[in-house]
């Protein structure tokens, strides 16, 4: 049996959302520790509330064509840009978000 890439990741078919009011700021690290190796999910923290997302097959493949899409829109109208992928926004025990960029210059 062949495994492949989309497999080993385990995304599901419909994202999931999970949310958790009254989550101290030391507990949302511990569980966030908890899930560093767990492929296919994303955490969030915004003043106490906790959300736990899975990141579902159209989720990424809507990513990546938006993407595409707008890597050659800035190349059609030569606007200077750099694909910055994601990052984590983090205000300790406000708010840990992880913010989809794609920047202009």
């Amino acid at each position: 049996m062949t495994q492949t890439l989309e497999n080993s990741l385990n995304l599901v078919e419909e994202e999931q959302h999970f949310y958790r009011p009254g989550v101290s700021w030391e507990k949302f690290q511990a569980i966030q520790k908890a899930f560093e190796n767990v492929p296919g999910v994303r955490l969030f923290y915004c003043e106490g509330v906790l959300e736990i997302v899975t990141i579902s097959k159209p989720h990424e493949a809507i990513s990546s064509l938006m993407a595409a899409l707008l890597t050659k829109h800035f190349e059609i109208e030569e606007i200077e840009f750099f694909p910055s992928g994601s990052y984590s926004q983090i205000v300790p025990g406000i708010v840990e978000l992880i913010i989809v960029n794609c920047c202009q210059n």
